[in-house]
């Protein structure tokens, strides 16, 4: 088990969105409340109550100190969400020449550049985010501890080209592989990767990066899902998707023309993505 270092407002469940919380969040660690009941959730991060532990079925475990495992010889540095934006892998669990071969974030709300990258130059940094969103970096200029601030403010990594996948990416590239698949002509030369999935697309070219994405709950995921999350978002780039494919539909009846490639559909729905394979460097 992993557990996480820095308390974060996301952190803490919630019955439905944009109702009471199912259970409270502490202001922090020190908070008056967890000083008088420190068993309580929502004030223990270093350990799990026993009942929860009986309910999954985890009677045997260890706990990861200082987030570096071993695993088959290729040394894996983990994260959770806030920890990575706080530098805990690369700036505590690390010395600053120290390196891992593989750097993976779980996450809800944090993206790679957010947070200082600690591998070998070429190696890759993987995020999977709960808004339905995953990354990957390969820190290919080998800066990925060096960061600066931007004009809002904020605080970004010289991590590389970063690659990401999700519902909005998948549908830009179909919009932008169909319109240059009728007219033969595109918008900008960007590099592949940047406004494309991880592989690349028709207009754009391929990135080099073998990356598939597969349906992470079958065809009846929303049923899954009610109760338990929104599902607005996936509902209406949905209905986006189709009005657009009804347009297609009669432009191609019109024009006596039509789309000659396959271009594959946007995933809008939940997926399970694969990057690779990629070779660590040495």
């Amino acid at each position: 088990l992993k557990f996480k270092n820095f308390i974060s407002s996301i952190d803490f469940l919630q019955i439905t969105p944009g109702v009471s919380r199912q259970v409270q969040a502490p202001p922090g660690r020190a908070h008056e409340f967890c000083k008088k009941h420190p068993d309580s959730n929502g004030c223990i991060y270093h350990r799990l109550p026993r009942h929860l532990l009986d309910q999954m079925g985890w009677q045997d475990f260890q706990i990861l100190r200082g987030g570096i495992l071993n695993i088959g010889g290729v040394r894996v540095g983990f994260e959770i969400c806030l920890d990575h934006a706080m530098g805990q892998l690369c700036n505590n669990d690390l010395k600053p020449d120290e390196t891992v071969d593989v750097q993976t974030i779980v996450s809800a709300g944090m993206n790679v550049a957010s947070g200082p990258v600690c591998t070998k130059p070429g190696g890759p940094t993987f995020l999977a985010d709960g808004f339905s969103r995953t990354e990957l970096s390969l820190n290919r200029f080998g800066q990925g501890r060096r960061s600066t601030m931007t004009e809002a403010k904020r605080r970004r990594y010289n991590v590389g080209l970063t690659y990401g996948a999700d519902a909005m990416v998948s549908m830009q590239q179909w919009v932008a592989d169909t319109i240059y698949d009728l007219t033969g002509t595109g918008f900008g030369t960007r590099e592949a990767g940047m406004g494309t999935l991880p592989g690349g697309s028709e207009s754009a070219g391929s990135t080099g990066i073998v990356f598939k994405q597969i349906a992470a709950l079958g065809e009846e995921w929303e049923e899954l899902f009610a109760g338990y999350y929104a599902t607005a978002s996936y509902k209406e780039a949905q209905r986006a998707e189709n009005l657009l494919e009804s347009s297609l539909k009669r432009f191609e009846k019109k024009e006596e023309g039509a789309v000659e490639t396959e271009i594959p559909e946007p995933k809008v729905l939940p997926t399970v993505d694969f990057y690779g394979p990629l070779k660590l460097p040495k």
